[in-house]
């Protein structure tokens, strides 16, 4: 099976690629905002379809609502959000 380079943009407008042989439509991105710093994105899940990706991106949301008031030595989870975007081949 041929490998393919898949693309998504994320909304800061960096482009993250992944090469594979694998179809994935989606990628679950989590966006996360500690006190007094800017929000970071982090691709964590490629889904092969849509409704994959909601079932991962309400997993994440879970994941991270525990979260929110937590302390590190980074600083304390302030808000998040979960996105799903579309990723081109």
């Amino acid at each position: 099976m041929a490998k393919t380079t898949l693309t998504a943009t994320l909304p800061t407008g960096e482009i993250v690629t992944r090469t594979t042989a694998r179809t994935y439509t989606h990628i679950v991105v989590s966006e996360t905002r500690y006190e007094d710093q800017e929000p970071r994105l982090e691709a964590v899940e490629w889904a092969g379809r849509l409704d994959l990706a909601q079932k991962n991106q309400a997993k994440w949301t879970k994941n991270w609502a525990k979260q929110v008031g937590v302390s590190y030595s980074w600083g304390t989870l302030a808000e998040f959000t979960v996105h799903i975007i579309p990723v081109n081949a």
